[in-house]
């Protein structure tokens, strides 16, 4: 009965520091990838460039047609 209650009690303990560990683990994984913040920001990078390529293609586009009806 008392080892029963041990083997319990010591299974507690371990799944208490496993839980106080996980998020520790977790942070230190965020700081590696730049955290969510970074993924923001290199995402909207990636935006901002795309509509700056899309605007030149149309700045060109645009002069294109402009010549052809000289």
């Amino acid at each position: 009965m008392a080892d029963r209650i041990f083997s319990e009690l010591w299974f507690l303990f371990g799944f208490y520091l496993w839980q106080l560990k996980r998020p520790y683990r977790k942070s230190i994984k965020h700081e590696r990838q730049g955290g969510r913040e970074g993924e923001w920001l290199r995402e909207a990078e990636r935006i901002e460039e795309e509509e700056e390529a899309a605007s030149q293609q149309q700045q060109v586009f645009e002069s294109s047609i402009r010549r052809r009806k000289k």
